[in-house]
Parts: C-alpha cells; sequence; structure tokens
C-alpha cells in the first residue's frame, strides 16, 4: 500500500514537472511571436564567443531591442518551421539557419545602424579552458611581462608563476624566466593550466563580437553583406 502511494506520487510529481515544463516553451514561443508583431527588423547573428556580461552589454546599448539566445528549436517552432507554419512569411528561411551559437535580435534599429553597431562592438576576452586558442604565445626568456602591451611582472607573482609550471626566479625584485616557454599553439584547445597562464600574463586572447548573418524584414531575408 505505501510502495502504491509513494508510486503515485511519483507520477504525479513527474505530471506536474511536465506541465510546467510545457507552459514555460509556450510561453517563450508567444513572447518570440509578440516580438515578430512589434518590430521590423529579425537579425540572425553568430556569436564566435558568447559571455553572459557582453550579451548584457548589447540589450544595454540596443535601447527598445529585444535579444533571443538559447534553444534553437523552441525559437524555430515560433518563427515556423516551413512555410506553411511559418508566423510570418519567409521566417522559416531564418528557421532554417538556426544552427550552433547563434542569437536573434528583434529591433525597429535602421539597418545601417545596426550594422555599424556589430563592426564596432568588439570586446578583448580572457580565453577560458577548452577555448580554441587564435595565435601562438610563448614567453621568451628573461624578464617576465604581462598584458599587451607587457609591462613587468611584480615578483609577488613568482609563486603564482611556478605552480604553474615556469622555472622562474626573482632577480632584483623582478621575476626572471630561465628559458623561452611556449604558453599555447594556434588552433589548440586550452587546458585549464594554459587559461590560468593567460590569464597571469594579461593576455586576452578571445574576441566577443557581433558576427551578422542576415535579416528578415517586409517578408524578405537579406544577406548581411547586402545590406548597406
Amino acid at each position: 500500500m505505501v510502495l502504491s502511494s509513494r508510486k503515485e506520487m511519483r507520477r504525479q510529481r513527474q505530471q506536474e514537472s511536465r506541465q510546467r515544463s510545457h507552459l514555460i516553451k509556450a510561453g517563450r514561443i508567444k513572447q518570440i511571436q509578440v516580438f515578430l508583431d512589434k518590430c521590423n527588423y529579425v537579425w540572425l547573428f553568430k556569436l564566435p564567443i558568447a559571455r553572459t556580461s557582453c550579451i548584457k552589454s548589447v540589450r544595454q546599448d540596443l535601447v527598445g531591442s529585444r535579444i533571443v539566445i538559447g534553444s534553437n528549436r523552441l525559437t524555430a517552432i515560433a518563427l515556423g518551421k516551413d512555410a506553411a507554419s511559418e508566423y510570418k512569411k519567409n521566417l522559416h528561411l531564418i528557421s532554417m539557419r538556426l544552427v550552433g551559437n547563434v542569437c536573434l535580435l528583434f529591433t525597429n534599429l535602421p539597418l545601417s545602424s545596426v550594422k555599424k553597431y556589430a563592426e564596432e562592438k568588439q570586446v578583448l576576452l580572457y580565453a577560458r579552458p577548452g577555448n580554441i586558442a587564435t595565435r601562438d604565445v610563448k614567453i621568451p626568456a628573461g624578464p617576465i611581462t604581462r598584458g599587451d602591451p607587457p609591462a613587468e611582472s611584480p615578483f609577488i607573482m613568482e609563486s603564482s608563476f611556478k605552480k604553474l609550471g615556469l622555472p622562474v626566479q626573482c632577480l632584483g625584485g623582478n621575476l626572471f624566466l630561465e628559458k623561452e616557454h611556449t604558453v599555447c599553439l594556434s588552433g589548440q584547445a586550452l587546458s585549464v593550466d594554459q587559461a590560468n597562464l593567460l590569464k597571469l600574463l594579461q593576455i586576452r586572447l578571445n574576441t566577443f563580437k557581433l558576427d551578422l548573418v542576415c535579416v528578415w524584414n517586409d517578408n524578405k531575408v537579406t544577406e548581411a553583406s547586402d545590406v548597406e
């Protein structure tokens, strides 16, 4: 009897969880369609590097616009996956390209303004473990420097560098590397130690930027490269 009651309670909780999930998804779809009714332009852009702080900054810059990120499947449902189900004509052409790290920008800002903003919006970021190195980084033998452009590193950083496996010694209040050290090579996935060392050296390898792909307006989709 007790076992049966527990099973029933578990089944009830699972059912309630599914109902909540359904309501959340339905709410997201409806919200996107409200954006479609209020905004004349829908931009699709790629985010090679996505950081919450950077997305927040874009939202603050583009007042009155809306950014939808995450759950490409739900977003595609809201727009319409094909000509028969699309919310407005030719939106399914946007849905077809919702693959990978992409976002939608719903806005009434002029096309030229958005394109100019995207071209100028770039933020240098520290790489994280697992990110791909965009260039070779090597530390030459001699005084250890930090930053781009570099400045001499204080001797208090000695223990931090040694923990990361660098053969360093403190001479005259400055750190010296005994021999050249390769931090990372271009195209290489960064390890935890490599990412930490790059941050310690104040070297930012990643760049947050908005790679515009295309825009929907007046029931037509235009490639970003064709927007003047």
